[in-house]
């Protein structure tokens, strides 16, 4: 995220369209917003192992891993039910009184996470891909809507709609290289409180942004696989209306940068029916650092730092047919201060533990199952209007729960 330019006149409006559309994000799973649950069979094991290539989607965090799929057209559908729970505790300093509103706010929103993956093999090195994700977003809704901290946000909701045509290829046996295009829709709406019984709203929207996505997967031999993916970050250049702070809607745009991610990942047998797995992943979401506002005297302090995972788990054939899973990850939040933590984003530290299974129902057919919970860290809150005339002191205690399935079809 590098620059926001807000088309409406005056100082104050100008500040609050800003915020509105730079503020707007949720306590999505994944650091900042981000949205890790992309595999069912991925999460079984705390994403240990997630960019090596056990099925199609390992492809979100490597495009190489289509270079596994099988000769004919392959399928895999997943979906992450995600049910959080995000209580914010906290009082204003300053500005107008905030007299008998509720101190506290369940901000936390359930969500429904889809993931597609399909996959064509030409012969025996080339295979055509195509993933459609939603890798950032997820959203928030205080309850109660009015509230100690409305004034800082209310009900915020990020969609993003990803798609990723791919290539992945044979170099050498053994040895693939992946790569693809990123076209990504994204969309923001965001609400606080603007004067009692009052709401400012901003919606904005981008057509279609552009990235790529690229990797290799090595399998040395039948017992190692090791995958190295990156996705890079896409451009957003939104536009939209922001109401409730005019006697008519004002035009707005933003430009927002996603953060690119690196991921590394390995599965290594240690028995014939047992596998170690491993990865270590990094998102750059130090790019969001001080955006200054342009034609404002103010500017919005995110600071963030680089968000980091580190996962380990193990995966177990119990027979031809079932094979069971565990792992465990340590996820280290681009937020590491009070200043930094936004209502809407109260992200911290957290533990991945998680378990899961894959059932083969023929040599067509199979279904993974998975389910997480996540302990957050203390996320204290310090944050102020862009206008500097309201501060709200709080704490976000969370955590979530999360359950995952997926079909897999050979056609």
């Amino acid at each position: 995220m590098r620059r926001v330019a807000v088309c409406v006149r005056g100082g104050v409006v100008g500040t609050i369209a800003a915020g509105a559309l730079l503020a707007s994000s949720n306590a999505a799973l994944a650091g900042g917003f981000a949205v890790r649950e992309q595999s069912a069979s991925a999460q079984g094991s705390s994403f240990a192992g997630s960019a090596a290539g056990y099925d199609l989607s390992s492809s979100f965090w490597n495009p190489a891993a289509f270079g596994i799929a099988g000769y004919g057209f392959t399928t895999e559908s997943h979906a992450a039910l995600i049910i959080p729970h995000a209580d914010v505790t906290g009082s204003l300093v300053g500005g107008p009184p905030c007299a008998g509103l509720p101190c506290s706010a369940d901000i936390g929103i359930g969500a429904l996470v889809p993931g597609s993956y399909a996959a064509y093999r030409f012969n025996k090195d080339l295979v055509l891909g195509l993933s459609i994700n939603s890798p950032f977003g997820l959203a928030t809704k205080p309850d109660p809507n009015v509230w100690q901290g409305s004034p800082i946000g209310q009900t915020s909701k990020m969609l993003t709609i990803n798609a990723a045509p791919t290539l992945s290829y044979q170099v050498a046996p053994g040895l693939f290289v992946g790569a693809g295009v990123q076209l990504e829709y994204m969309s923001l709406r965001f609400a606080f409180a603007n004067g009692p019984g009052t709401s400012a709203i901003a919606d904005v929207e981008d057509n279609i942004g552009v990235g790529y996505t690229a990797g290799v997967l090595w399998q040395p031999h039948q017992s190692t696989s090791i995958g190295l993916g990156f996705r890079s970050s896409v451009t957003h250049e939104l536009e939209g209306s922001l109401s409730g702070v005019a006697p008519s809607k004002l035009p707005i745009t933003a430009e927002f940068e996603t953060p690119e991610i690196v991921t590394l990942s390995i599965r290594q047998a240690i028995a014939p029916n047992l596998r170690a797995l491993g990865t270590i992943e990094w998102t750059n979401w130090s790019r969001f650092g001080s955006i200054p506002i342009e034609g404002t005297p103010f500017s919005l302090d995110g600071n963030w730092h680089d968000g980091w995972l580190f996962a380990a788990g193990l995966e177990y054939d119990v027979s031809h047919k079932l094979t069971v899973r565990g792992g465990v990850a340590y996820e280290k939040s681009p937020i590491q201060n009070a200043t930094e933590r936004l209502i809407q984003v109260p992200d911290s530290n957290r533990w991945w533990v998680s378990g899961g299974l894959t059932y083969r129902l023929s040599e067509k057919m199979a279904f993974d199952l998975a389910y997480t919970h996540i302990f957050f860290d203390d996320a204290p809150i310090d944050r102020s209007s862009l206008d500097g005339s309201v501060n709200f002191l709080g704490e976000a205690d969370q955590s979530a729960d999360i359950i995952s399935g997926s079909l897999k079809m050979k056609w």
